[in-house]
């Protein structure tokens, strides 16, 4: 049931035609209803399972029988209610599993448990703690008042999942999370004024997942380990004083994606290095000696990892370096290298030994010109050169007969391939915002069309060129397309235009 843009709410408030009369309701949403306050005389819905209140912006109380014995309520989500400064003083209604809060303003607190504040909407005879709550799933969102969850510190023990988004002024999660022994999601996204996790991340048993990002002010992540963990995925994003990894970073034996993002004050790097039964590890954005440490260390022990992301090492003039005797595992299958400035060589020696990589991409290199020596193992399916501005020339070796994509996107003076021609095992081939080589491409006139007009997909700058539309001399084709028109797919490590 939904009520929406009601002006004069009271009279659906008033018995006996008012909102307890439908008393079998089971869901029911309240929206843009500017006039509701408060629900002062209504008796909770004793059936009502999922309730949802939108767009209430004088909405200052919640219904009192929410914490009644009989009521089952499961689901309550609140967004942009901005009168409201708490959700309900005391515990939580025991029946409630799921709780989303979405840019209320005024919002300072979820629910005040603390032994004085136990009045107001809650039942004067229920325990004033959130130990008695069944929540699984808190999510907070946009919230710029907020400064803290609970008034206790404390977590209902039952959750789940806790997801915090643009919270500025939130300054505790909750004062440990030891008594948290069901977390399995931990997410907290632009919490600027957040300086620590919660202690107690090594009694989360079943803990899978934690990601820290654009939390500016966090400068630790605790010390206490080795965590007692199942936790297999990590990211920790735009940390800007977080210096180090905890000590017991290695330990984590279960972990399978790390992802370390733009954390410039980190220049620790754990003697013991990463786990070792990574699958996918993207590090993007740190400081040099960073970056010098994980190489020396040595990629090649991820004896497991299969996904390798590399971006921004601006000291880097040759990759894979040669000086720090740096190799790939074998049982790599996807490497993107992305962002190297002053990059002028891709050594050759670094990619003999990945006989598994599948997916190669490289992505805006400026000062890379060719890459003459290098030698593409003999699986790669799919090939991404983008934003090598400066690049001219393929490698004087060719393309494996393996390849079945190759996308070259914004190298404006590539105006050929490789002297052999193009792989037959090609299906397809996108090109995009390269003038030169599209000139080249033209059908049955270019220099370039007897190598690629054996494959079954050529696009340039988003067409499919046996469109039977197409035309070279069309104002519609010749001219640049337009950029937002493009879809940004990096699922595949790659860009694809919409449609395709």
């Amino acid at each position: 049931m939904t009520l929406a843009d009601i002006s004069e709410f009271g009279n659906w408030l008033r018995p006996p035609q008012g909102l307890q009369s439908f008393i079998s309701i089971t869901e029911l949403r309240i929206e843009d209803c500017s006039n509701l306050i408060s629900f002062p005389e209504v008796c909770f819905l004793i059936n009502l399972s999922t309730l949802e209140i939108i767009n209430c912006d004088a909405l200052t109380s919640l219904p009192k029988g929410m914490n009644d014995k009989n009521a089952c309520l499961g689901s309550l989500k609140m967004n942009y209610c901005n009168s409201l400064t708490f959700i309900v003083r005391g515990k939580l209604p025991s029946s409630l599993k799921k709780l989303e809060i979405e840019g209320c303003e005024k919002l300072k607190f979820l629910w005040d448990d603390n032994e004085e504040s136990c009045t107001s909407v809650v039942d004067e005879e229920s325990p004033n703690n959130t130990n008695t709550s069944l929540l699984e799933y808190l999510d907070v969102k946009k919230c710029p008042s907020l400064k803290c969850l609970s008034s206790s510190g404390h977590l209902p023990q039952t959750l789940r999942t806790l997801s915090l988004l643009s919270l500025p002024k939130l300054e505790s999660i909750a004062e440990s999370f030891r008594n948290n022994k069901s977390l399995e999601e931990i997410s907290v996204w632009d919490c600027r004024n957040l300086k620590s996790v919660p202690e107690g991340l090594h009694n989360l048993s079943h803990l899978r997942k934690i990601n820290i990002c654009y939390c500016e002010n966090i400068d630790c992540l605790g010390e206490e380990g080795p965590p007692n963990t199942n936790l297999s995925e990590l990211e920790i994003s735009k940390c800007e004083k977080l210096k180090a990894l905890p000590n017991w970073f290695h330990s984590l034996n279960s972990l399978k994606s790390l992802t370390l993002s733009d954390c410039p004050s980190m220049t620790s790097f754990p003697e013991e290095g990463f786990p070792t039964n990574l699958t996918s590890l993207y590090i993007v954005g740190l400081n040099v000696k960073m970056y010098k440490a994980v190489f020396e260390w040595g990629l090649h022990n991820l004896t497991s990892l299969t996904s390798l992301w590399i971006w921004g090492l601006p000291e880097a003039e040759s990759f894979p370096q040669q000086e720090l005797e740096m190799t790939f595992p074998p049982s790599l299958t996807r490497l993107n290298i992305y962002n190297f400035p002053n990059l002028k060589c891709l050594m050759g020696e670094g990619f003999r030994n990945i006989n598994s990589l599948e997916v190669l991409r490289i992505d805006n290199c400026p000062n890379l010109t060719s890459f003459p020596e290098l030698s593409l193992p003999s699986s790669l399916d799919s090939l991404y050169i983008e934003g090598c501005r400066n690049l001219e020339s393929f490698s004087k070796l060719g393309l494996p007969s393996s390849l079945s994509y190759l996308m070259i996107w914004e190298c404006p003076e590539v105006r050929s391939f490789p002297e052999q021609g193009l792989p037959s095992s090609l299906l397809r081939l996108h090109i995009c915002f390269c003038p030169k080589l599209k000139e080249e491409c033209k059908r049955d006139k270019g220099k370039e069309w007897s190598k690629i007009s054996h494959i079954p997909r050529v696009e340039i700058d988003g067409r499919n060129i046996y469109d039977p539309l197409y035309s070279e001399t069309s104002t519609e084709f010749h001219n640049m397309i337009d950029r937002s028109k493009l879809l940004f797919d990096y699922r595949i490590g790659g860009r694809l235009p919409i449609g395709l």
